[in-house]
């Protein structure tokens, strides 16, 4: 389970897509069992504070966006970005205390995420595979499954022949670069039983070399080094049974109007290609209880390699909150 003794990992979880919050615009989002406020300023930056006004308590949901501040509507104390009380109407001295709590943000493939924990215990990750990068609408998918058991499938190699009809060339390489990141590269041939195989073998993709990168415990980039984009996972855990899936595609940007115009619907299908992808996953960690049980030492290395990275995960507790 993600969640150990009331503890999280210490990660960047997505809350909601950047179309979900136009300018002006407040939206609730819940996190571990916590309700909050996400809005967006005139400026186009994005606050994410508790649901409730430290004042007395009103439901901030009610509130309105002025500018770049969040306005309370019961007494119209406006918070900034960081949750603290920049106005009190007819009132010049605001206590130092009239802060409503908040969380790190940050916006990033049209995707809205905050970090849990008092500090940033990594900066999100780049695709540093890409000078200038461009993405497709974002979406996001419901699953009655848990967040680790799609993060553990990555990871599991053998699933990739049994699940995606994906026969795995050679023996999975996995690396590390920091505490924080693990990664998995491995090549694949296209076994051809449905329509979706025989399209990807139309394409070229007959021989996959892929690069699948895990940052925190729910972030994952996957890459096949002979296609054209990088798909992107975030994972938000609901509970032991059930997560939100956000998945992107991103690429190189092309230039000149022909490109632009090709890029206009290749991005599109290239998100279509990633979500039938994780189709067969879904009813397989539907009720799954991921587990490091009786693994083989001749074809579990990634996964025995996956469970020592996650059990040294830092995690934090809700005490942050009260920093």
């Amino acid at each position: 389970m993600i969640e150990k003794n009331n503890q999280w990992p210490q990660s960047w979880y997505p809350v909601c897509t950047s179309a979900d919050v136009p300018c002006g615009k407040i939206v609730e989002v819940s996190l571990f069992d916590n309700n909050w406020i996400v809005f967006r300023g005139s400026d186009g930056n994005i606050g994410v504070v508790e649901k409730y006004c430290c004042h007395m308590g009103t439901d901030l949901t009610n509130g309105q966006v002025i500018v770049n501040r969040l306005r309370c509507p019961l007494h119209h104390w406006e918070f900034g970005y960081d949750g603290k009380c920049e106005k009190i109407p007819a009132y010049k001295n605001i206590p130092e205390k009239a802060k409503n709590k908040s969380l790190i943000t940050k916006e990033k493939y049209g995707i809205i995420f905050v970090f849990w924990g008092s500090d940033a215990y990594f900066e999100f990750p780049e695709i540093t595979l890409l000078k200038y990068p461009v993405q497709a609408t974002a979406k996001k998918m419901e699953l009655n499954g848990p967040a680790e058991a799609i993060i553990l499938n990555a990871f599991d190699a053998q699933h990739f022949y049994c699940v995606h009809n994906r026969a795995v060339l050679d023996e999975p390489k996995v690396t590390s670069k920091h505490p924080h990141h693990l990664a998995i590269q491995f090549s694949a041939s296209v076994l051809t039983k449905n329509l979706y195989d025989y399209a990807m073998k139309l394409l070229g993709l007959k021989i996959l070399n892929v690069s699948i990168e895990l940052w925190g415990s729910n972030l994952l980039w996957v890459h096949n080094k002979s296609g054209k984009y990088v798909a992107f996972l975030a994972l938000l855990p609901v509970n032991d049974k059930e997560c939100v899936l956000f998945l992107n595609v991103v690429r190189e940007e092309r230039t000149g109007i022909i490109g632009k115009l090709l890029q206009h619907f290749e991005l599109p299908f290239y998100n279509w290609i990633a979500q039938r992808f994780l189709e067969p996953d879904i009813p397989v960690v539907q009720g799954m209880i991921p587990l490091k049980g009786v693994l083989l030492e001749d074809r579990d290395s990634s996964v025995f390699a996956f469970w020592d990275y996650w059990e040294k995960l830092p995690t934090a507790s809700k005490d942050f909150l009260e920093e």
